[in-house]
C-alpha cells in the first residue's frame, strides 16, 4: 500500500510531551502484520536499499510503522450523556531527513535536507496505543542518492553495471512529529522522534545457503530453484533471496541476482 505525501507542513498543533508521543517503531511479523501493542518486537533502525528499482527506474519509498501513545483520560460517560473527547485521529506526520554520521545523537540546530508533511490515517483511543503507517524517506529522494551509494547511474547496461559496480553507504536520521485532532478539535502533535536509517545499494540482496551451487567456486546465486517466501517490503530491513530478483526491472539488479555475477556474492 503506498502512503501519499504532500511537500507542506500543517500549524497550529499543540506539541504534548506528556501525553501524545510516538513510543517505538513496529517491526512486522514473519506474515507481515504489525502489532500494536508495546511488548510487540519493534526497531532500533532501518536499512533502504535503493537497488530495488520499479519499471519507472524509482527505488521505494521507506515506510515506518510508529506506535503512538495517547495518555490522555477518557472522558466517556453514558451515565452523564458524555461522548469521548481525547480519543486522536491521527492524520500524518512532519519529516525531517537529516543527513548525519551519528546514529545516536539528534541534530541540535541542524536544518533537515529534506522536509515534507506524510499523510496517514488511523485512530488512538484514550489510555490507549495505535499503530500508524506513513512514508518516512519519499522514492525522490532515494533516486538522488542512487549514483553515489552504487558508484553507477540509474541507466549504466549491464556490461557496466559489471565492471563499475562500487556500492557505499550512508546514514540519515528520520525525524518525526505525529499529528492529529481530538474528537473534542484540539490539534495534537508529539515531541520529534528519531529513527536512524542506513542507505546502501544491493545490501538487502541476500546470497543465501540455499542459493548456493557447491559445484561452484566461491558464494555465487546459480541454483534454479525458487524460494516458497519473500520479504514484506523488498528493499527495507530484511534481506531478499536473490532468487526472488532475477525478474527485476532493476537492470543492476536482475543482474546481480544471476550466476555469475561476482559483484555481491561472497
Amino acid at each position: 500500500m503506498r502512503v501519499v505525501v504532500a511537500f507542506l507542513v500543517l500549524a497550529g498543533c499543540a506539541d504534548d510531551r506528556e501525553t501524545f508521543f510516538v513510543r517505538q517503531v513496529q517491526a512486522p511479523a514473519d506474515d507481515c502484520t504489525i502489532t500494536p501493542e508495546r511488548n510487540a518486537t519493534f526497531m532500533t533502525g532501518g536499512t533502504a536499499d535503493v537497488m530495488f528499482l520499479d519499471g519507472a527506474g524509482n527505488p521505494p519509498d521507506f515506510e515506518l510503522n510508529p506506535l503512538i501513545e495517547n495518555q490522555m483520560v477518557a472522558r466517556a460517560d453514558a451515565d452523564f450523556l458524555r461522548t469521548e473527547s481525547n480519543g486522536v485521529q491521527v492524520d500524518g506526520a512532519i519529516v525531517n531527513i537529516y543527513s548525519t554520521e551519528d546514529r545516536d545523537t539528534p541534530p541540535e540546530e541542524t536544518d533537515p535536507v529534506l522536509r515534507f508533511f506524510s499523510y496517514a490515517s488511523s485512530y488512538v483511543e484514550p489510555t490507549n496505543v495505535g499503530v500508524s503507517s506513513f512514508v518516512a524517506i519519499p522514492s525522490e529522494y532515494l533516486r538522488t542518492r542512487y549514483e553515489e551509494l552504487c558508484g553507477i547511474p540509474t541507466d549504466a547496461s549491464s556490461r557496466e553495471a559489471q565492471e563499475d559496480f562500487d556500492p557505499s553507504q550512508a546514514l540519515v536520521l528520520v525525524g518525526v512529529k505525529v499529528q492529529g485532532l481530538t474528537n473534542g478539535g484540539v490539534a495534537v502533535e508529539t515531541p520529534e522522534f528519531f529513527f536512524p536509517v542506513d542507505l546502501c545499494c544491493g545490501c538487502l540482496v541476500a546470497c543465501t545457503a540455499e542459493a548456493d551451487d557447491p559445484d561452484q567456486p566461491g558464494g555465487d546465486c546459480c541454483v534454479s530453484s525458487a524460494p516458497t517466501e519473500g520479504a514484506c517490503n523488498p528493499g527495507q530491513d530484511v534481506g531478499v533471496d536473490c532468487r526472488f530478483c532475477r525478474d527485476a526491472a532493476s537492470p543492476l539488479l536482475n543482474l546481480m541476482c544471476h550466476c555469475g555475477f561476482t559483484g555481491l556474492c561472497p
